[in-house]
């Protein structure tokens, strides 16, 4: 009742960090964790005597012993399950925030630069792909001209019937693919811009749900000057290289534009893929190609560009990213909850073995005067122990990866990922910890079990015939 409140004043209020620390919201992770483990400890010992029955049919006593022992809520079935299922639920719950603050900021690096590289100016020369591309360690190069604020009409024979304006991206699509290819960032470069060819009629374009809904399936838009006309292929809530949080944006294909002799489309932005690029080298050959293109368009000589070349890469921006305050507070919090959940768990095991070895001491005197050898002795232990550690693996596993979903917003994450939204993500290494936690237990019950063993002295007890008090 506590945990189901919580979640509902949770999601109805959130946290208000002007008014405090409210200890009962804050606690509300930890209550679900725990509701969850009271009607695992109530609900498993069902099972658990049913598959004991089943087990009884099976040659020899071991496993129906260890099943039996476990579904009749000995000692490591109660109170250590609860605190196993808890320590699994906040160690998963910390690594599927990490891991979806990680995935959102890749996103937000990908939309931001969608290449290895992304080299900005104010105009380049036609042949600086040409040069661009000739640079150490460049593989391969797309030329982007991009603006703000350029005119929407419904078509280019009406260029005063403005109906409104959008950011404006013109790429080449083959060359985006395959820069996006060789660079190995996670974008998909839409059909209708890479299969886009030149001919009559409005060219394909991506744009997006605000656009669409404004100019219906054709308009013209504003590139250079020059109004040219499209149809809309596909609406996209987002799109690389048009700027994080732009909610006006038309996406047109460089190749299948047509070309004016004296007005032709210049590029204003490449995107590079390559390993080790030279990025003085690559800084100077943009710098040369900007000035080349001022001689041209002045008629004189020039030495100096407008506005210097500039060059972002996808790992600087997204180091960026990780470099923040906020980050550091959030690999604090979630880091310290994967270790003391570990920590937790590892404990909870060892507790369990502790709690009841003297008992199982003794009954394992009984089982080797009739013949039970070492090793299914400690058969024994795992038996009793894979069952228990497996549902508090799967339930703590549950809980911690529902958790986001269930606190939705309350968590804000979105306060820690620039300008995309945060989306559930959970790491197969989260799942792969989890199993490797159901290991680490089962090694800890045994290296336990071998240590309290050898302090009851239990070969002594054997030779002598006696049992431990």
């Amino acid at each position: 009742m506590l945990a189901t409140l919580g979640v509902v004043l949770l999601r109805c209020r959130g946290l208000d960090p002007g008014a405090g620390v409210d200890a009962y919201l804050s606690s509300v992770p930890v209550l679900v964790a725990v509701a969850a483990a009271l009607v695992a400890v109530r609900l498993v010992p069902w099972p658990l005597r049913a598959a004991g029955r089943l087990a009884a049919r099976a040659r020899g006593a071991v496993l129906f012993l260890g099943v039996a022992r476990a579904g009749r809520g000995a000692p490591v079935a109660l109170g250590p399950l609860a605190v196993l299922i808890v320590a699994v639920s906040t160690g998963v719950f910390g690594g599927v925030v990490t891991s979806t603050v990680a995935a959102a900021r890749d996103r937000a690096a990908t939309l931001t630069v969608p290449a290895d590289a992304w080299l900005s100016g104010y105009t380049f020369s036609p042949d600086a792909q040409d040069a661009l591309s000739r640079v150490s360690g460049v593989t391969a190069v797309a030329r982007v001209w991009v603006a703000s604020n350029r005119r929407l009409v419904p078509e280019a024979g009406s260029p005063s019937r403005q109906i409104g304006t959008a950011r404006v991206l013109v790429v080449d699509g083959p060359a985006f693919a395959q820069v996006v290819a060789r660079s190995g960032v996670e974008v998909d470069v839409p059909a209708a811009l890479r299969a886009a060819a030149r001919g009559d009629g409005p060219v394909p374009a991506v744009v997006s749900s605000q656009v669409a809904t404004q100019v219906g399936d054709q308009a013209a838009v504003d590139v250079q000057g020059r109004l040219y006309e499209f149809r809309v292929a596909e609406v996209v809530e987002a799109f690389p290289g048009v700027g994080l949080g732009t909610e006006r944006f038309v996406v047109l294909p460089w190749q299948a534009l047509p070309e004016y002799e004296y007005t032709p489309i210049i590029p204003n932005r490449y995107l590079v893929a390559g390993d080790d690029i030279d990025e003085a080298d690559l800084l100077g050959v943009a710098d040369d190609a900007q000035r080349r293109r001022q001689a041209a368009v002045l008629g004189v000589e020039v030495t100096r560009t407008q506005v210097p070349a500039s060059l972002q890469t996808w790992r600087g921006y997204r180091e960026d990213l990780d470099r923040t305050g906020a980050n550091d507070v959030l690999t604090l919090a979630f880091t310290a909850g994967v270790a003391g959940g570990t920590a937790l768990a590892v404990l909870a095991v060892g507790f369990a073995v502790v709690a009841d070895a003297a008992g199982r001491g003794r009954m394992l005197s009984r089982l080797r005067t009739l013949g039970l050898s070492a090793g299914r002795g400690r058969r024994l232990l795992v038996y009793e122990l894979v069952p228990l550690v497996l549902v508090a693996a799967l339930t703590g596993a549950a809980v911690g990866a529902a958790l986001p979903r269930i606190l939705g917003p309350t968590l804000g994450l979105s306060a820690f990922v620039p300008g995309v939204p945060v989306r559930d993500h959970l790491d197969p290494l989260v799942l792969a910890s989890v199993l490797g936690l159901v290991v680490l237990g089962l090694v800890t019950g045994l290296v336990v079990e071998n240590l309290m063993n050898r302090r009851m002295r239990l070969g002594e007890v054997l030779r002598l015939g006696e049992e431990n008090p």
